[in-house]
């Protein structure tokens, strides 16, 4: 199994489900690191046990909610469930590899997350720098017009 994650602003990330238990929050130790500022630390818990995958809300402020359920303890979760922690959405899927993997055998989800919040971030970063930019070349703009107005040159 696997689950797309995608955040407010529609970026989407795919996150096998590679181990026997994996941690949500915006904890750095998280397998899953969600940086919402409304997500705790220890959000969620996901785990595999006897082929089913069990979604655990771990005492969260905001909660965590299945099909716009909110839940309390652990329930397990199927293929198409929406798992919703604050801003973001979680949909599970199952994978052409879950037939032949264990949940040992599973690639790392770890690596493809924190290429997420990377890329998340250098998307932030390249939008804060065009917007310094558009406000550097305006400035300019205004500022030869003001200085051409002052020396009276049409």
């Amino acid at each position: 199994m696997k689950l797309i994650l995608e955040d407010d602003e529609g970026h989407r990330t795919v996150v096998p489900l590679f181990r026997d238990e994996l941690t949500i929050g915006r904890a750095d130790e998280n397998t899953i690191r969600l940086s919402g500022k409304d997500v705790s630390r220890r959000h969620a818990r996901l785990t595999w046990r006897n082929g089913q995958v069990h979604l655990e809300d771990l005492n969260s402020l905001t909660g965590v909610r299945v099909n716009g359920q909110r839940i309390h303890g652990r329930r397990p979760i199927h293929e198409g469930d929406l798992i919703e922690i604050s801003r973001y959405d979680l949909i599970v899927e199952s994978s052409p590899e879950d037939e032949k993997a264990t949940p040992g055998q599973r690639g790392t989800a770890a690596a493809v997350v924190k290429e997420y919040e990377r890329g998340h971030g250098a998307r932030r970063a390249v939008r804060l720098a065009t917007v310094v930019i558009v406000l550097l070349v305006a400035a300019t703009v205004v500022a030869v017009l003001w200085l051409r107005a002052l020396r009276g040159v049409p």
